[in-house]
């Protein structure tokens, strides 16, 4: 038995035992655990309802907002003293700017993309893991989502490495073509779309374009050799290793 299954054994028996459940208080403490995720669930439902309400009535506050700077314009308030929104938003709903655009920005998501970011959340709580019910949280799983346009490597990604809204791992780096994607993340991990015949296609184009650039003023004959030598045979090599 490897480290963490005795360990988990070890005090899976002892918690069985009468007088370890009563001194740990076991039974009250999971039951109120049990309600602060509750309350959780609960507290995520309220802000997303609240974030619904303030996207449906955003163009009523863009207008009230200008009615504001006209009645000010024509009370004789110079430019320079004019409000800005977010004094206005301040004013108005008692938000900071920053929390009132999260919640705008999760008040315009599509209705399918929030019901599986709640799919995500239930499937990660059953299966004992942590879990992220806020508006943070949401905002960066569903600008992930929308990247991959729910392809299935957006959902793959563990809702626990969204608890308490941190972020993501971010792209180094990447490239497009059209539906096609193939991103370097930060954590040295890659994702891609792309066929192994088109990674093969588009690494002989690079080397190409690499060739075409810089041959002349920045390769040697024995670099120029190894670019000539990728373009004849269509064969990828990795371009960090042709210009050494």
């Amino acid at each position: 038995m490897n480290k963490p299954n005795l360990l988990a054994s070890v005090v899976s028996g002892m918690l069985a035992l009468a007088q370890n459940k009563k001194a740990l208080a076991l039974t009250a403490i999971k039951s109120l655990t049990a309600k602060v995720n509750d309350a959780e669930k609960q507290r995520f439902m309220n802000s997303l309802e609240l974030a619904q309400m303030l996207a449906q009535t955003k163009p009523q506050f863009e207008d009230f907002c200008k009615a504001v700077i006209n009645k000010l314009k024509d009370s004789g308030t110079p430019a320079k003293d004019l409000p800005k929104k977010d004094e206005l938003i301040k004013l108005v709903y008692g938000f900071q700017k920053s929390f009132y655009y999260k919640l705008i920005k999760v008040g315009e998501l599509p209705k399918n993309v929030v019901n599986k970011f709640i799919d995500k959340c239930d499937e990660a709580e059953k299966d004992g893991k942590d879990f992220a019910r806020s508006i943070e949280a949401l905002n960066t799983w569903a600008k992930n989502f929308d990247e991959h346009k729910g392809e299935a490597d957006a959902d793959a990604e563990s809702i626990a490495d969204l608890r308490d809204g941190g972020e993501r791992r971010e792209v180094a780096w990447g490239i497009k073509s059209g539906k096609l994607k193939l991103n370097f993340f930060t954590d040295g991990s890659s994702e891609t779309n792309f066929t192994d015949a088109e990674i093969n296609a588009l690494l002989v184009e690079i080397t190409a374009h690499i060739k075409s650039k810089y041959a002349e003023k920045k390769t040697t004959p024995k670099q120029r050799e190894k670019l000539d030598a990728v373009q004849r045979e269509k064969k990828p090599v990795a371009v960090n290793k042709l210009l050494k």
